[in-house]
């Protein structure tokens, strides 16, 4: 099993409507179309023309309800075949297990017109209505100044973004009607639809839904600062994982481990290779069993696999370093992971790790499930993973820090990562130049973006565009953002 996974039932989006363009308005071919509809997915149909509605297929039982529309106007003449709400998302379901049939459909002469997707959020007990009207009321605010020719129709409980009739992405944020969701759905037509068209008719499902999902999040979190709301945290956790999957292969993905480890862990050479080791064994296969009712995920790779991708050298002395290293992490304490007035359950991080020779020397290890599949992940370029000198690696672990915290702003403590130093000026000049460096590859991975607010040793603020050594050497704190687009 490997995890790369990325479908809307992972995501939890619901298609909620479906529109093709047929080129024609001929009712003997629309009744054909209906025809092959009721046969293959027991759909039933109506056909409206000039505000006429007739039935065309009306069975007792059917699994969902088709409509032909006519279009007449000066743009276009055709049909419009649709499926709204529960009816699109079952006939999307049937479609991914049968194929629309090319010829039936005539799909070289017919076009996806709009797909809408959404996603739920549940409401909890600690929200509360007048939060989310004024995240409304923020969000239209905070788009209409960014963007003037965008329209921002707010209403109460519900916010709309962009023109539903002719803007390609139309997005609409309102709370349902039971009372329990909050709803943020996404309308794609026009040449938005047009993008994900082939990969619908080819029956390509898999890149079908992997583009819908990363275009979703692409256009939403360009359109709001996800960090400041209880109502997008959904965000924050879910384009991180997308971008897990987005990455290249030999990037160094880390995860969010620092609240639990900093204060147990003094040692940050060790904190950084185990940093590489998740890195690592999170894109090789596994299997998985379980200790009573503990899984563990159990993962075999050779030694110098591990050492190639870290660009440790083969020799005997990095085969020993890195064989004391994986002995010590049993030494890591136990996570807890359940406590009540009754109950307490810790669970061992590497319960099982194995070192031996079979031509070359081999690993096996046990991985609790919880460590291994955080729900925070984030990822770094290749330059990360090795380091030239000890100040190259303490100014790269401690971005790594200061990058690693649930909000898109992050703070950089230039003040404190300096004074921790007690060299010479020549060598402090180095390490504030292996921080510039950081920043700089941190910026040309599209990490991080290109402004950064600057408070100084007299308390101004500045915000520049470009880092420099200057720059950092009278600056107490860098502001930064991560890149969500």
């Amino acid at each position: 099993m490997h995890q790369n996974d990325l479908s809307l039932s992972s995501q939890n989006f619901v298609v909620d409507f479906l529109r093709f363009n047929l080129q024609f308005i001929d009712k003997y071919e629309i009744q054909e179309v209906a025809e092959y509809l009721s046969k293959e997915y027991s759909c039933n149909s109506i056909f409206i023309d000039q505000k006429k509605t007739y039935s065309l297929i009306e069975k007792g039982r059917f699994s969902c309800k088709a409509k032909f529309l006519t279009s007449h106007t000066k743009h276009w003449i055709g049909t419009h075949q649709e499926f709204e709400g529960g009816h699109a998302s079952k006939f999307y379901r049937m479609i991914k297990e049968n194929p629309l049939n090319w010829k039936r459909m005539d799909l070289d002469n017919t076009n996806l017109g709009r797909i809408d997707l959404y996603y739920d959020r549940k409401l909890k007990e600690s929200d509360r209505v007048e939060y989310f009207e004024a995240f409304l009321s923020d969000a239209a605010e905070t788009i209409s100044l960014d963007s003037r020719s965008l329209v921002v129709d707010l209403k109460s409980e519900a916010l709309g973004i962009g023109h539903r009739k002719t803007s390609p992405n139309f997005l609409r944020i309102y709370k349902k009607s039971n009372g329990k969701f909050i709803r943020f759905e996404l309308e794609m037509k026009l040449e938005t639809a047009k993008k994900f068209q082939f990969f619908l008719f080819a029956g390509q499902f898999e890149t079908l839904e992997s583009k819908l999902i990363q275009h979703y999040y692409s256009y939403i979190t360009t359109k709001f600062q996800i960090q400041r709301s209880c109502y997008t945290d959904w965000l924050v956790e879910n384009f991180r994982n997308i971008r897990v999957l987005q990455i290249p292969k030999n990037s160094l993905v880390t995860t969010y481990l620092i609240n639990r480890l900093d204060n147990r862990l003094t040692d940050q050479e060790f904190i950084y290779k185990l940093f590489q080791l998740l890195s690592y064994i999170r894109q090789l296969d596994y299997s998985s069993g379980f200790l009573v009712d503990q899984e563990y995920l159990i993962i075999s790779f050779k030694f110098t696999d591990f050492l190639e991708f870290i660009g440790a050298n083969k020799n005997h002395y990095q085969v020993q370093k890195v064989g004391k290293f994986l002995k010590s992490l049993q030494t890591l304490p136990p996570m807890l992971s359940t406590i009540s007035n009754i109950c307490f359950q810790t669970v061992n991080i590497f319960p099982y790790i194995k070192v031996f020779k079979k031509k070359s020397w081999y690993v096996q290890l046990a991985i609790a499930e919880e460590l291994y599949l955080y729900n925070y992940p984030f990822h770094f370029p290749k330059a990360f993973l090795n380091y030239q000198n000890k100040y190259q690696f303490q100014a790269q672990l401690s971005f790594l820090l200061a990058f690693s915290v649930l909000a898109i702003d992050k703070v950089f403590d230039v003040e404190e990562f300096l004074d921790q130093f007690y060299i010479s000026n020549s060598n402090l000049r180095k390490v504030r130049s292996y921080l510039l460096q950081t920043f700089v590859l941190a910026e040309d991975f599209k990490l991080i973006e290109n402004e950064f607010v600057l408070v100084l040793k007299t308390n101004k603020v500045k915000t520049v565009t470009k880092l420099t050594t200057n720059l950092i050497s009278r600056t107490k704190s860098i502001h930064f953002k991560e890149l969500t687009k």
